[in-house]
């Protein structure tokens, strides 16, 4: 029995049992609310980090891809017309090494 004998009748005590029985059934039903929101908020949460991830790849290809085709292009410039001066033999051999370290072909 939930309820103590503290002068209550048995349609009392019986009353009070069915208002407990009706508030732990409503915290459960709480709970497991609470529950599922956190799933939803978990499941929400790796959605937009997958969509942001898939964002930031297809930008990082793009911009690689433009970054690829001007390097390429100074490579072979400087590989056609070598710089005389020991600066320009410097940046030319640093956009070779750029050039091989990006994977530009």
């Amino acid at each position: 029995m939930l309820v103590n004998d503290s002068g209550l009748n048995s349609q009392q005590r019986s009353e009070v049992e069915r208002l407990m029985d009706d508030r732990r059934a409503e915290f459960l039903a709480t709970d497991q609310s609470k529950e599922r929101r956190t799933w939803y908020a978990l499941v929400v949460v790796l959605v937009i980090s997958l969509a942001l991830n898939g964002v930031m790849y297809f930008v990082v290809v793009h911009t690689s891809r433009k970054i690829c085709g001007i390097i390429v292009s100074l490579d072979e410039a400087y590989a056609h017309n070598p710089p005389t001066t020991p600066i320009g033999r410097d940046i030319a051999d640093k956009m070779h090494r750029y050039r091989e370290d990006l994977g530009c072909g």
